[in-house]
């Protein structure tokens, strides 16, 4: 009984905490509830249609994480207080002197891009899109046939008169 307590018992449990780290799956640090798309009308205080016009990335003044901002030419004002013309929106994440810092669910854009996007304006507020990627739509055009579509990475392709039926169903803000 000596022998297995003092060789056979340590090993058995380090076998055991070794296959325990290959076993466990990969996890993701971001967690956020599932929004349903009529929801986004009801709880965003801006919705804004633009043009992605730059993008950038930066250590944060303490040089502790990475921040990447996007400039956005406001061109139409949906609901809310928003004004058309030049904003800029700053998301935790990005890339920078070699260093990349991902966060999962953040909304990713593109120069020239257009996007719808649901605002959360409170102040101090980490990432300005309502539900991370919930709250930004790409408007694409097909060009064969001339249709829009606003297209999400969460909620998939929808139709912009689908998108407005749920912002009339939502009422007056």
């Amino acid at each position: 009984m000596r022998v297995f307590e003092t060789r056979v018992f340590p090993f058995l449990l380090l076998l055991f905490l070794a296959s325990c780290t290959v076993v466990v799956p990969h996890a993701h640090a971001t967690s956020y509830a599932d929004v349903p798309i009529d929801s986004l009308w009801v709880h965003a205080d801006c919705v804004v249609e633009g043009n992605v016009v730059q993008i950038w990335s930066g250590w944060t003044p303490d040089s502790t994480s990475i921040r990447t901002w996007i400039q956005l030419d406001v061109l139409i004002v949906h609901a809310g207080p928003c004004v058309i013309g030049l904003r800029t929106l700053g998301f935790w994440g990005g890339e920078t002197d070699s260093v990349a810092s991902v966060v999962d669910g953040t909304p990713s854009f593109a120069v020239g891009e257009r996007v719808l996007l649901f605002l959360d304006e409170r102040p101090g507020v980490l990432f300005p899109t309502l539900g991370l990627d919930m709250g930004k739509f790409t408007v694409s055009i097909n060009p064969t046939t001339g249709e829009e579509r606003l297209v999400s990475r969460h909620y998939g392709r929808v139709s912009r008169s689908s998108l407005l039926q749920a912002k009339r169903a939502r009422g007056p803000r």
